[in-house]
């Protein structure tokens, strides 16, 4: 990297722009001598327009047998189907010929667009590396953003795959002339999963003992609960920071060590049966 593009690291922000990230494939890059266009998947535009198919089937068969909470919930579907074609389907196209980037909604008009930047307010593109929890996980992504001569930044795109993010981003890159930034710091901080348990009070316990050795750890229970989510799945802890990753596995290896065997116990509520170690049953929610 030159000195130039040095001096461009130094200046711009390098904090996502959005959250959450893409586990599909979200667009088709599509390249002619003059136009980029970066068109959306079909497999995201089939996923949108099944929400409001099964909106419109439900509100014709309600017709039969009037149902109003089925009423709702077929309106709410085709609602949710209706915002995600206007907001999530939309076209980037970097054309040449008019020295511009276009960002067009797939249902707008013809000759309207969403957000119009032109090439000379662009002096370089971005790729961020970032870390998104979900109720299914941690994922690492990709964010390609665009970085503006006055250092505001607009968003192109985010996904799991580096390469196919870093391709997109170096063919962009060359048709517009303009530096492709990396964060390189090898040091970032970045979660990581430390155990996977069926009981919430093991792993609040984990938590709280990592916690006494100075290492911050929270669980996918946290984020259910600012979610406001109740997923019924195995609960994940995870450490702030991804370099106290092997401590932290042997704090946790010698907490089980130095647990006294408990017999094994068959809840009186699901008869779902459970090693002693643990004291609520992950089927049923029924504590020891």
């Amino acid at each position: 990297m030159n000195n130039k593009n040095n001096s461009l690291n130094i200046t711009v922000q390098w904090n996502p722009l959005k959250n959450g990230t893409y586990l599909l494939k979200p667009y088709t890059l599509i390249t002619q001598p003059s136009i980029i266009i970066l068109q959306p998947t079909m497999i995201y535009q089939i996923i949108y327009f099944a929400f409001l198919f099964l909106g419109i089937f439900g509100l014709i068969i309600d017709i039969v047998k009037f149902d109003l909470v089925y009423t709702l919930a077929s309106i709410s579907l085709i609602l949710i189907s209706i915002a995600l074609l206007y907001f999530q389907i939309y076209f980037i196209e970097f054309n040449k010929h008019k020295k511009n980037v276009y960002k067009k909604n797939k249902f707008s008009f013809k000759n309207r667009h969403n957000e119009c930047i032109p090439f000379k307010h662009i002096k370089a593109l971005q790729i961020i590396r970032k870390f998104t929890i979900s109720t299914l996980g941690g994922h690492t992504s990709y964010e390609l953003n665009i970085i503006l001569t006055d250092n505001n930044r607009s968003y192109i795109m985010d996904y799991t795959n580096y390469q196919i993010v870093k391709n997109y981003g170096e063919t962009i890159s060359n048709f517009l002339d303009v530096p492709l930034l990396e964060q390189t710091n090898t040091f970032l901080k970045e979660p990581a999963v430390v155990y996977s348990a069926i009981d919430n009070s093991i792993a609040e316990e984990l938590i709280s003992l990592l916690a006494r050795k100075k290492i911050d750890a929270y669980s996918t229970i946290d984020i259910e609960n600012t979610l406001g989510i109740i997923s019924g799945k195995r609960i994940q802890v995870f450490i702030k920071d991804k370099n106290n990753y092997n401590q932290a596995l042997q704090i946790i290896d010698q907490y089980f060590d130095n647990k006294p065997n408990q017999p094994s116990w068959k809840c009186p509520e699901c008869n779902e049966e459970h090693e002693g170690v643990f004291t609520s049953c992950w089927s049923c929610g029924y504590q020891l």
